[in-house]
């Protein structure tokens, strides 16, 4: 599969190990640990900087696409994640009946502003306006009752799926430290998106 994206142009390091890299970076580890797992294992010997291209290099080449559809229940959620003892935001949603990821966010702020950006991702995604469940976060109901959206709060096992989501992603930050690679929160904030792109092509392409 990876060779039919043409992602990796130059393969004197076998394609395997930096498939095995790329998906170690993405769930468990630093660079640093991917180069001394792959000596220690593979007995092959790589510089971090190669690791780090073959992670941009898949970064830059996926592609993840989500159908505009009907879609009757859009689950939705928001976390804090710490970058550096600072708070940044990441929003979600995933189809009830389907458990695709619809659309995700990352901001600085959590206020009702970056919830319409949000919530406006998610409806570019359906062709009609589902029903969203959402918590019972303020800074939802504004932007519901200025897109006219139908919600109903829920705070329990309905919104699970999103919350699996987001365990992932935290257990991955929590690999640097809670640091998700920048001092610049604009920089932090758009790492945070590359990781869920990566993440749902997980969940789209390979975990089927």
């Amino acid at each position: 599969m990876f060779k039919k994206l043409n992602i990796f142009h130059r393969n004197k390091k076998p394609v395997a190990i930096k498939i095995i890299s790329v998906l170690d970076y993405i769930f468990s580890t630093s660079y640093r640990k991917i180069k001394q797992k792959l000596r220690f294992l593979y007995g092959i010997d790589v510089a971090v900087s190669a690791i780090y291209k073959w992670v941009k290099a898949f970064q830059s080449k996926i592609k993840v696409s989500v159908d505009r559809k009907e879609r009757t229940v859009i689950l939705i959620d928001e976390t804090c994640i710490m970058n550096q003892g600072r708070k940044l935001y990441l929003w979600a949603a995933v189809d009830m009946n389907t458990q695709e990821i619809v659309a995700y966010h990352s901001s600085i702020y959590r206020n009702s502003i970056e919830a319409g950006l949000f919530l406006r991702k998610v409806l570019n995604k359906c062709s009609n306006k589902p029903i969203v469940v959402s918590d019972k976060g303020p800074w939802y109901i504004p932007a519901f009752e200025r897109m006219k959206i139908d919600y109903w709060h829920n705070t329990f096992s309905v919104r699970n799926p999103v919350e699996q989501l987001f365990k992932l992603v935290k257990d991955r930050t929590r690999v640097f430290y809670n640091s998700v690679g920048s001092n610049d929160m604009v920089r932090a904030v758009m790492h945070i998106g590359l990781l869920m792109k990566m993440f749902c092509f997980y969940y789209k392409v390979i975990r089927v």
